[in-house]
């Protein structure tokens, strides 16, 4: 369900985007977006880096935090480790792209100012052997989760032994 902005509406979030364009680079774009009042900033902006998953824009996993600021860079954000000579040949090749989130509440309204710098370096997000690379296998995944499970079963049991004895 999307609200009907009002003139106001649109003026504040004009605003606020036009204050955050003052520092952006040229490849950096900028939106602003309302908050409902029931909306808070984490679910609009798990909202949002799962859309930016679903439209290819890349996978935005690398978090940071400041007061009122998240930032999300590429899962590839890391410097390459190792001796190769190609970027395609590490996990990780220091990828430049990132998403942040900027928190800003004014005279009784709520927005969300979104920085998206979306241009990948070194490493390819259409290409499906790079997520093949960097990507946990689901079945490896829930073996894990089964045996942390079993360990943790096992010593709640051992701890109710001990009561009894």
């Amino acid at each position: 369900m999307t609200e009907v902005l009002t003139e106001v509406d649109r003026s504040f979030l004009d605003d606020i985007a036009r204050q955050g364009k003052k520092y952006l680079k040229s490849n950096t774009t900028i939106e602003s977006h309302l908050l409902t009042r029931d909306e808070d900033v984490d679910s609009f902006v798990t909202r949002y880096i799962i859309s930016m998953e679903e439209m290819g824009e890349g996978i935005f996993s690398k978090f940071k935090r400041n007061r009122n600021t998240m930032q999300y860079m590429c899962e590839r954000h890391q410097k390459p480790k190792g001796k190769k000579f190609r970027p395609q040949d590490t996990r990780a090749n220091g990828c430049m792209a990132y998403v942040s989130f900027e928190y800003i509440e004014m005279v009784g309204r709520r927005a969300c100012l979104v920085r998206k710098q979306c241009t990948h370096t070194g490493h390819d997000v259409t290409d499906a052997t790079d997520f093949k690379k960097n990507r946990i296998s689901p079945e490896l995944l829930a073996h894990i989760e089964y045996l942390i499970k079993q360990i943790e079963n096992r010593q709640i049991g051992r701890a109710s032994c001990r009561e009894r004895v």
